[in-house]
Order: C-alpha cells, then sequence, then structure tokens
C-alpha cells in the first residue's frame, strides 16, 4: 500500500528514502480500511490481472489468481486461430476478455453484464489497455442479434446457502457476481442454453466454475449436446470447464 502510495516499486521502500508525513497519514486511512476486510484492490483502485493493470471499483466483481488459469485455456485454444469471435458473459471488471484481446491480436470480442457500472468499467479498463476498438458491450438482452465462436464466463457459482459465511473480504463483491441459486448452477444453465443458440459450428464454451460442482455441470453441457471436460486450477481443485459442441 505504502509503495503505490507513493507511486515506487516496493522494493524501493527498502532502500534509505524519505517517506513523507502526507504518505503516512495516507498510510493510516489505507490500513484502517484494509482492518475492517476491505479488499486491497478497491483501497488502491487498481490491481494486475495477467500482467496488467486494471482499475478496480466497489460495486463490481474483484478477479481472483486462479481466473488466471481461464484465460490461459482459452489461449491454448486459440492459438493459430485467425479473427475469431468471442463472448464473455458477465465481464465484470473486463479483465479475462481485456486480457484476451492483449494476447491475441486478431481476436474481437463481446462483453454482456447485468450491471451498468461493470461495462462502464471494463470499458475504461479496454481502453487503458489499448483493445478498446476490439470490444462490443452490449445489454444482455441483446446477444440473441449475434453468433460467437466460443463463450466464456466466470459466472455466479457459489450456493446460496454459502453466502452467509462468506470471508469479509469476499462480502464486498457485489452479491449478484457470486450466488449461482441453490445448487449453485442456475446461471450455468443459462449459459449452456444460450450457448446451443449463439455458437457457431465446432464453437466451445469456456467456463470458471464451483470445486465442488465439477460432475453436475459436465453433466449440464453433456446434455446439451457438448462433449465437455474439466481442468484443475493452481490449487489442484476443479475449477474449468471446456466444452464443445459436437
Amino acid at each position: 500500500m505504502l509503495a503505490a502510495i507513493m507511486k515506487i516499486p516496493p522494493s524501493q521502500l527498502f532502500s534509505d528514502i524519505e517517506i513523507p508525513t502526507t504518505a503516512l497519514a495516507t498510510l493510516d486511512d489505507f490500513a484502517a480500511r484494509r482492518a475492517q476486510g476491505e479488499p486491497i484492490q478497491l483501497i488502491l483502485g487498481e490491481w494486475e490481472f495477467f500482467g496488467r493493470r486494471f482499475y478496480m471499483e466497489k460495486g463490481v466483481f474483484i478477479p481472483r489468481p486462479e481466473t488466471e488459469g481461464l484465460v490461459e485455456l482459452v489461449l491454448t485454444r486459440l492459438q493459430d486461430k485467425a479473427e475469431l469471435c468471442g463472448l464473455e458473459v458477465g465481464v465484470g471488471s473486463g479483465a479475462i476478455c481485456v486480457s484476451l484481446l492483449c494476447e491475441s491480436p486478431k481476436l474481437t470480442m463481446f462483453g454482456t453484464d447485468i450491471s451498468a457500472r461493470a461495462l462502464a468499467l471494463t470499458r475504461k479498463n479496454a481502453e487503458l489497455n489499448g483493445v478498446a476498438d476490439r470490444l462490443e458491450l452490449i445489454a444482455q438482452e441483446k446477444i440473441t442479434d449475434n453468433t460467437f465462436d466460443f463463450i466464456l464466463s466466470n459466472p455466479p457459482y457459489l450456493l446460496s446457502s454459502e453466502m452467509d459465511s462468506l470471508p469479509r473480504e469476499v462480502q464486498f463483491d457485489p452479491p449478484e457476481a457470486l450466488d449461482g441459486g441453490a445448487d449453485g448452477l442456475d446461471i450455468i444453465r443459462q449459459i449452456a442454453e444460450t450457448a446451443r443458440v449463439l455458437l457457431t459450428n465446432n464453437g466451445f464454451v469456456a467456463m470458471e466454475i464451483h470445486e465442488n460442482m465439477a460432475e453436475p455441470t459436465v453433466k449440464i453441457f453433456a446434455d446439451g449436446g457438448f462433449t465437455a471436460e474439466t481442468f484443475s486450477d493452481i490449487f489442484g481443485k476443479d475449477r474449468y470447464i471446456f466444452a464443445e459442441r459436437r
């Protein structure tokens, strides 16, 4: 936090530098907020994801480190494929779609979210990272006007029964970005149904999922005519699903 306040690399704090009293006063304020459980991403107003800087705002879901694995999974499927068009359902801060656009210069993407604040923040982050010209943000109810080569999402997948026992930090995220219904699969079912309509032939779906719900998630896609498999995150937990249209 102090390094961010002083706009210097953290390593520079270990050298013999003078810390202004104004910086210490701001640090006291930041530390008090942190002690109340406020995530450091919101305190600083920005964070790094997949090696790039992103603005963060209260009321918009904060991307987690394991979500970088979803980006990596999609990138492996995009290699040597030119001029594809993808859709992200629930863009949040835009960390996923913006990262993919940065890594894939020929890619174009659409993004949706039920939150106007999230769409605005995604636009800011796309502009910050120089990919706004290849990202179109649209109202969720209008996505039926397009077809896509792939659909990806980090949807709400927590069980409603888990919401009351969340860590303090997670409680700063908007509940609609977390609560996936009684079994955590409400939005995933909707995405699977949407994918049947909006995907091109040989298209795919990639999603982050609940670590304990891999089997029923695979079944949802298998029942919808997809060949699906799961992949582990950096902690060895079933965290991602990749489903190809048969």
